[in-house]
């Protein structure tokens, strides 16, 4: 009897943060526990709380020594903010204004000493997110706290270990920082998240011809477009 070959569902990581300063609520938090909640019938979603200090900027880059994730979108928290901010991406700095939840304040540092100054997000952003279901603003500031130190850390973990997605790409990698819930409610930003999701991991895929043109004395036409 021939066995039925059954595909894997994309497998998604989602994360986002505990409340910090003294506050009692994270809307990253929120939006990921209404996540964890949810079915999707063409991909899965795991669910990560990460903790607002240097043990939780890490825990997704250890979660890719053993996992094999077709998307990583982690979620913040910005009380500047009135729109969903989709950052580009991260800047190889750690500044400080308040202190985390452990404790820890720095004045000023390199998250990775070795690493490049900035780091860029694994997604064609303006190509990808376009015809949004909600306003949104596309951002280059990340900020200098455990937001950007956490999108920093696992943009040099993907790059720096060639860790790839299911069609052999390098991994799709993004952070989102959102709004507080009275100015874009958790529906809105859930079904922003979602839209965001099966963008990234559906992209669509062009069939393409080659050919290989000789002539009789076995010589090969090899022919380059102009830029334009």
């Amino acid at each position: 009897m021939r066995k039925r070959l059954t595909m894997r569902k994309p497998k998604v990581l989602l994360t986002g943060f505990e409340p910090f300063d003294g506050a009692t609520f994270n809307i990253s938090e929120k939006i990921v526990s209404e996540f964890s909640n949810l079915r999707f019938d063409n991909f899965s979603v795991e669910t990560e709380i990460l903790t607002v200090d240097e043990k939780g900027s890490n825990v997704v880059c250890k979660k890719l020594k053993n996992n094999k994730f077709d998307c990583i979108i982690m979620l913040g928290y910005n009380n500047k903010i009135k729109k969903i901010n989709v950052e580009h991406k991260a800047i190889n700095k750690i500044q400080m204004k308040i202190k985390d939840n452990s404790g820890r304040m720095i004045d000023s540092d390199f998250i990775i000493s070795s690493a490049p100054n900035e780091l860029f997000s694994t997604i064609s952003l303006e190509k990808l997110f376009q015809e949004s279901p909600i306003e949104f603003d596309f951002s280059s500031n990340a900020g200098t706290f455990i937001c950007n130190e956490t999108y920093f850390r696992t943009l040099e973990k993907i790059y720096s270990k060639n860790i790839l997605d299911k069609q052999n790409k390098i991994l799709p990698c993004v952070f989102i920082h959102l709004p507080l819930d009275t100015f874009e409610p958790v529906s809105k930003q859930i079904e922003f998240i979602s839209w965001a999701i099966q963008k990234i991991i559906f992209q669509e895929v062009l069939d393409v011809v080659a050919a290989v043109i000789r002539n009789e004395k076995g010589e090969i036409l090899v022919a380059k477009r102009k830029h334009d």
